[in-house]
């Protein structure tokens, strides 16, 4: 009997390492989440740098913003106005945004800058992203005040982006150290229902991207991308509930994934704003107590295939040597 029981216990053990080794591709994140007020206002994150810096904004009791940016739990106010807003960053600390009277913004240790207009007829620009190489990324409204481009450049030279050459919404969000560009844009059939697109600035190419597949779906926005090709958002339902994803740019596969301590009821809300090259993402969500608060997950550790293959072959080796030990003392 303890000889059954043995050989038994250890061949029930062998599917969950079979089970492990199957699931050895799934990734699972370690969540951090934090509110950088201190006093339980709405956070929002709105990028991370590739060293791991956060920059955004938190409510202030008087319902003004201030700007900052850190490593949670350590955060700088920044320099900037209430009504501007810090949107990206780099690992030099170069910081792009909006100065919140319609122009666009570079803060390093020079100090602020105003970018140059892409278009000298346009209304107001907004800087979203910024690369280690300093490119930057964003959109501007053309003089009608409407029908917006995005833009990407650096210095005094910056070109408009149109996906499809009819958009009338479109902003570009981020950009890696490759070129590549990611963010949105809205076609004058449906401004509104936004959808992603990539921008690979070396070859002038675009890719428009499929949306998610989700019930109720009502737009889709690329906010984040790293050196590796993959790319983070979020979409919304009719419904108003946003839910966060990651985008693998080479298999055009989506993963989604919200924050464990996102509210269950109500319309919830999850926005992955950034991730960076080591896969670490940022952004914000509500609570089940409709607080907004900003977040860094990291990939947790997954054992490698060759790991869990070893252990099998060992567990399975040790299943049938106590099995031929027993059954030779038997004899």
């Amino acid at each position: 009997m303890k000889t059954s029981t043995a050989f038994f216990g250890l061949a029930l053990s062998m599917p969950l390492v079979f089970s492990l080794l199957s699931g050895a591709a799934a990734q699972s994140y370690n969540f951090t989440d934090f509110d950088a007020s201190g006093s339980g206002l709405a956070t929002t994150v709105n990028s991370i740098s590739n060293s791991g810096v956060v920059v955004g904004s938190y409510l202030n009791v008087n319902a003004t913003n201030t700007n900052f940016s850190g490593t949670p739990p350590v955060f700088n106010p920044l320099n900037l106005s209430d009504t501007a807003s810090a949107n990206g960053i780099n690992s030099s600390n170069q910081i792009v945004g909006s100065d919140g009277g319609g122009g666009a913004f570079l803060l390093d240790s020079n100090g602020l800058t105003t970018l140059p207009l892409v278009d000298s007829t346009e209304a107001s620009q907004a800087a979203f992203g910024i690369n280690d190489g300093g490119v930057t990324v964003g959109q501007y409204f053309h003089s009608d005040g409407i029908i917006s481009s995005g833009f990407v450049g650096s210095g005094s030279s910056f070109s408009p982006i149109d996906p499809t050459g009819a958009a009338v919404s479109t902003s570009a969000q981020a950009i890696n150290d490759n070129g590549l560009v990611t963010g949105f844009y809205g076609t004058s059939g449906n401004p509104s229902f936004t959808h992603g697109f990539l921008f690979d600035t070396k070859t002038s190419a675009y890719t428009l991207l499929n949306d998610p597949v989700a019930n109720d779906l009502a737009f889709t926005q690329f906010l984040g991308i790293n050196d590796g090709g993959e790319a983070v958002g979020y979409y919304q339902t009719n419904t108003g509930a946003q839910h966060g994803f990651l985008y693998n740019t080479a298999t055009s596969a989506y993963t989604f994934l919200d924050d464990p301590n996102i509210a269950t009821v109500g319309a919830p809300l999850m926005q992955i704003t950034g991730i960076t090259n080591s896969g670490e993402i940022a952004g914000f969500y509500t609570d089940a107590n409709q607080n907004q608060r900003g977040f860094i997950a990291m990939p947790a550790a997954v054992p490698e295939a060759s790991s869990v293959v070893s252990l099998s072959l060992l567990l399975l080796l040790g299943a049938g040597g106590l099995w031929a030990a027993k059954r030779r003392k038997v004899a």
